[in-house]
Parts: structure tokens; C-alpha cells; sequence
């Protein structure tokens, strides 16, 4: 699954047969149960069929309702997803799963306050629901709210020592919050756990630049993209770290390189953007922003970046458009920079 601007996206969903708002046919509850089995396997129609059959017996089973979800979900079929995960928790308002995996589709919508309020009302059905509060971190760090998501992702590795996915949203959140010492202490646990996990690899090269490593951050950072060349961030940041090293030929190179590779990756495109901003080469990171913004529209750094280019150049309403876009939705990482467009916007407006 393809990473955001800063933060890995793990949407954890969990099939059962758990409670249900009135008694339950066996055979209900055996067709469910298959259903969930055969979706884990990638046998939709299958899984479907037996889910159907599920309620044919039982027409208001929340958990095999849930798991039509799951497998719209997996067909890329979201807004139906959306809407199954909703009648699930209709039927049986206390199912957790239920509130959890709405809130997944919320998170994935941007809607970020939404899902976080999906995942508190799974938490207060059941508290150790650590699916739960993980993606209640994940909602709290798009929302830039690093010091409850640190509080909440900690509970999550003190329940699952050994998740390594909790673990590395720790340290990478703990890196945007600035906390050097203890993101170093994560880090540390989490490459005991796996030593090629690449947003531990790529939260470590980010902490190393921070503290002014530049060669063992440009060594971690490249590492971390030779295992996942589809890393936006951690191509980002090598791209940074080589510009800080004065190295942009390099930088250069490495971007042309990947971009022959994958002349479609909006993320080579909008660094490539901030490379050559970097160089007063304007007019061409332009050219390569809006590129980026071509692949992917709803891309809140590349609307930045490009508005205070376009702003720099007097073209106002241009800026105008793109700051709009950027403050609809702003990733953790530029989470300071709301107030700044914002204000822009006010100033536009007046």
C-alpha cells in the first residue's frame, strides 16, 4: 500500500464472529466464519457467497454484514465498503470491529476527526482493541496532535512489544515531535525486531539528519529506498540530505534515475520540484510540481511548495487555488504550516 506524505498507512482489519444483537443459527455462524476464511485467501466470490448465506440465516448478523465490508474493501470497492461497515454497526452499536473499520474508511477519506471518533467509540467498547488505538494514533498524527498520538501509540507497544509496525509509527512520530532521545530508544527496539523494516530504516535517516549525521543519514536514507524504491518520504528525504550535503548533482541523478524507472511516481516529481527550487531554478519547479500534481492531485505538499513558488512570481490567484487545496488537507508533517497559508488565504480574501 502506498505510503503518505510522512506516515505509514496500516489498515488492520480483523474478521470474527464475536457478538451479535440476537441468537444466532449455527449454521449462520459456520457460513461467517468460512466467509472470513476464504476472504483472508483471496477466494472473493467464495467468501461472498458464504457471507450471503450467513445472513440469509440470521438477515441482521453484524459480523458477516462486517465482513461483505471487508470484501468490498478488498475489491476496491469503498464507498460500499463505507456502507456496510455503517449497517453493521447499525444492527449491533457495540460492535467494535464495526466502528474500528469504519474509521479505517473515514482515515483513508482524510476525514480525519471523523475516523478518530470511529476509533474512540470502538475504545470504549473495549479498551484493549490495540487495532483500535493504533489507527486513533495514525487520525491524531494527520491531525498533528504528536503528543496524544505518541501517548496512544505508547500504550499500543507497551500491550504488542513486539508489533513493529506500532513500533515504527512511534519512532517516526516521535522524530516529527522532535524527541531525539526517545525516538532513538524505539528505533533501537524496533531493528531488534527487523532489521530491514524500511520505516524504521527511513525514520532513523531522518533522526541522523536532524542531528546533523549527513553522511550515516545519506547511507540510511539510500538504504531505505533500495528496499522500497515507492517510498515518497524516504526519497524526500535523501534528496534533502544530499542538497544539505551540497551534493546536488547527486540528488539530480538519483531523481532522473527513477524517474526513467517510473516516469508516473508524483513523489519523484514533486522532490525533483523542491531540488530545483533549491537551485533558484523556478520556472522549472514549476513545471515539475504541477507535474506531480498530474499523477496525483490531492498531493497538500506539492500544493505548497507550488503556491509559494506561484506567489513568488505575483501570480496570485494561482497561489490562491493551491494554498485552498493544501489547508483542505494538511499531513502531520506540515501541520505548522496551516496557520501560515491560512493566513495568506485571510490576506487574499481582504
Amino acid at each position: 500500500m502506498r505510503r503518505g506524505w510522512m506516515i505509514s498507512w496500516f489498515l488492520l482489519f480483523v474478521g470474527s464472529a464475536c457478538r451479535a444483537p440476537a441468537p444466532l443459527n449455527p449454521r449462520a455462524i459456520q457460513h461467517q466464519r468460512s466467509g472470513v476464511e476464504l476472504l483472508a485467501k483471496g477466494d472473493f466470490d467464495a467468501a461472498q457467497a458464504q457471507l450471503e448465506l450467513a445472513l440469509e440465516y440470521n438477515p441482521h448478523y453484524a459480523q458477516a454484514i462486517n465482513g461483505l465490508g471487508l470484501l468490498a474493501y478488498r475489491r476496491g470497492r469503498f464507498p460500499q465498503a463505507t456502507q456496510k461497515f455503517r449497517q453493521a454497526i447499525a444492527v449491533d452499536p457495540d460492535f467494535a470491529e464495526g466502528r474500528n473499520n469504519l474509521g479505517v474508511m473515514l482515515l483513508k477519506a482524510a476525514r480525519y476527526r471523523d475516523s478518530a471518533q470511529a476509533f474512540r467509540a470502538a475504545l470504549a467498547i473495549d479498551p484493549g482493541y490495540v487495532d483500535a488505538r493504533f489507527n486513533l494514533a495514525l487520525s491524531q498524527i494527520q491531525l498533528g496532535q504528536m503528543d496524544h498520538a505518541v501517548h496512544d501509540l505508547t500504550k499500543v507497544v507497551a500491550s504488542a512489544p513486539k508489533w513493529v509496525a506500532a513500533r515504527a509509527e512511534l519512532a517516526c512520530a516521535l522524530v516529527i515531535a522532535d524527541r531525539k532521545v526517545a525516538a532513538d530508544k524505539h528505533l533501537r527496539i524496533g531493528f531488534r525486531l527487523a532489521k530491514r523494516n524500511v520505516d524504521l530504516i527511513r525514520c532513523n535517516g531522518q533522526l541522523l539528519r536532524k542531528a546533523g549525521a549527513l553522511p550515516q543519514a545519506e547511507t540510511t536514507l539510500k538504504r531505505a529506498v533500495q528496499l522500497d524504491p515507492g517510498d515518497g518520504t524516504a526519497l524526500f528525504e535523501l534528496v534533502v540530505t544530499l542538497s544539505l550535503a551540497k551534493k546536488f548533482a547527486e540528488a539530480n541523478a538519483l531523481l532522473q534515475k527513477l524517474l526513467i524507472r517510473s516516469p508516473h511516481f508524483p513523489e519523484a516529481h514533486f522532490t525533483m520540484g523542491y531540488l530545483l527550487a533549491q537551485l533558484k531554478r523556478k520556472a522549472e519547479a514549476v513545471t515539475a510540481l504541477r507535474r506531480a500534481l498530474n499523477f496525483r492531485a490531492d498531493y497538500p505538499a506539492a500544493h505548497l511548495l507550488l503556491a509559494d513558488l506561484l506567489t513568488a512570481q505575483g501570480d496570485r490567484k494561482q497561489a490562491k487555488r493551491h494554498y485552498a487545496a493544501f489547508v483542505k488537507r494538511v499531513p502531520a508533517q506540515l501541520v505548522f504550516e496551516r496557520g501560515r497559508a491560512k493566513r495568506w488565504l485571510a490576506g487574499a480574501r481582504n
